[in-house]
């Protein structure tokens, strides 16, 4: 569990749409995060299951996921194909820059628009530094804070730029 510092600290530096000067990142909050109702009570099952839709997910890989994961997913999205790459969507229980490191040097695993939703951003310290290395990838051209959760996008044509953002 985090500390409450910590979330508030998180809450003074966050923007929300507003603050947000790509139009990518705009539309995808706008259009897709902030539109109710909620899907799930977990914030990062949310971000997870509003995301799928909104980017016409059609592959999704579960490198570390629990089992639940994969049964939430494939019963709100019966269409899904898990772990046959190229990914759509890869989603990380907690931070590991190496899974996304092999996953970028391995061919055909993730394509330009592939998004990278990772659970637990904030859990512990370490949790932290794992963040900051995976948004350091030189693949890394959008990175999206949640607290909750963070998101990763490989967009080769879009400015490197990094979010902190209320969800």
């Amino acid at each position: 569990m985090f500390p409450v510092t910590d979330y508030l600290k998180f809450l003074f530096s966050a923007t929300n749409e507003h603050g947000v000067h790509s139009p990518f990142v705009y539309g995808y909050l706008t259009r897709c995060l902030y539109r109710k109702p909620r899907l799930h009570r977990d914030k990062a099952l949310d971000v997870l299951l509003k995301s799928i839709p909104y980017f016409k997910v059609k592959t999704m890989g579960l490198p570390q996921s629990s089992p639940g994961i994969k049964e939430l997913v494939g019963a709100a999205y019966p269409e899904i194909r898990f772990q046959q790459p190229p990914y759509d969507l890869l989603y990380l229980e907690a931070p590991d820059p190496a899974i996304i490191r092999e996953a970028m040097e391995e061919p055909a695993q993730l394509h330009n628009d592939s998004l990278c939703i990772i659970q637990g951003i904030h859990a512990d310290k370490m949790a932290g530094v794992l963040w900051r290395e995976v948004r350091a990838l030189e693949q890394v051209r959008v990175s999206i804070d949640g607290f909750f959760c963070g998101l990763v996008f490989f967009r080769r044509q879009q400015a490197e730029q990094h979010f902190k953002i209320r969800i």
